[in-house]
């Protein structure tokens, strides 16, 4: 008996007409699915500890229904193609950072580089030593905070040990999700957290020449997003993305928008958020 006979003896759903079959596949509401993805830091502000957001896109079902046979395969696939296209080649990687937690996710120092770097490091560790390894270096750096178990045991002003696990976790979550899409785009969404108007972090740092996540995670393009900053600040801004614009020769698309609280609200109130420890 072929595979065939087999499967439609076993399965009376491919004895129903194509167009009901149609129908049925239709109720799978298929849809992008968006979760939040968060890390508390060790940086505090005056609202609590920063946090680093990462937003991962998927379908709303399961893809198994397209491994069930060949037929269901070739009827479901128009359903699922759109969605698939979008998540793999057109959506970009998205942090969504407040002003203490920036530094940790972009910033460079003589010991070591924040998140972006380390999500490039573990990718490339991949490619050459296969996906079981685990980057896990001795001493790491990230924003002003490092860790040397072999010198003190703990990272510096008093964060202890766990927090550097998780980071690691965190940063084989990233990678691995950056390692399933194609779109080389990056886009970060930095949100003011009651930092005094005062103490504007310079936005020249926020754009200053980040080789690896540039090279690693944005070669298509990099947009930058502000929520709450003031008028005056998000213009000055705007006019750096201007004409004159430094990371052009590097970035083929860069681009800059201020958007507002209302706007805010209405992107992310209602997505599911998942605490990374």
């Amino acid at each position: 008996m072929s595979s065939a006979t087999m499967i439609k003896q076993s399965c009376p759903f491919l004895d129903l007409p194509a167009e009901l079959r149609s129908l049925v596949y239709e109720y799978l509401d298929v849809r992008i699915r968006t979760r939040l993805y968060r890390l508390k830091t060790p940086e505090t502000t005056r609202t609590g500890n920063a946090t680093i957001t990462v937003v991962f896109k998927s379908l709303s079902v399961s893809k198994s229904i397209l491994a069930t046979c060949r037929v269901c395969y070739y009827e479901a696939k128009p359903l699922f193609a759109p969605l698939l296209h979008q998540l793999r080649y057109l959506e970009p990687l998205h942090f969504i950072v407040d002003c203490a937690s920036f530094d940790m996710v972009f910033g460079k120092n003589k010991h070591g580089h924040g998140l972006a770097a380390a999500i490039a490091t573990q990718l490339q560790e991949w490619r050459e030593h296969g996906d079981d390894f685990s980057w896990a270096p001795d001493s790491l750096s990230i924003g002003r905070w490092t860790f040397h178990p072999s010198q003190v045991g703990m990272w510096t002003l008093d964060v202890d040990e766990m927090w550097y696990r998780t980071f690691l976790g965190f940063v084989r979550k990233c990678a691995s999700y950056v390692r399933r899409r194609d779109s080389g785009k990056l886009m970060v969404t930095v949100r003011e957290f009651g930092v005094n108007t005062n103490q504007e972090f310079d936005y020249y740092r926020l754009l200053d020449a980040r080789l690896y996540w540039r090279a690693e995670l944005a070669p298509a393009g990099f947009e930058l997003r502000i929520v709450g900053f003031r008028e005056e600040f998000a213009q000055t801004l705007a006019r750096f993305f201007g004409a004159r614009n430094p990371l052009a020769p590097k970035i083929h698309r860069t681009s800059f928008r201020a958007i507002s609280e209302a706007e805010w609200n209405d992107r992310w109130d209602g997505c599911e958020v998942v605490e990374f420890n």
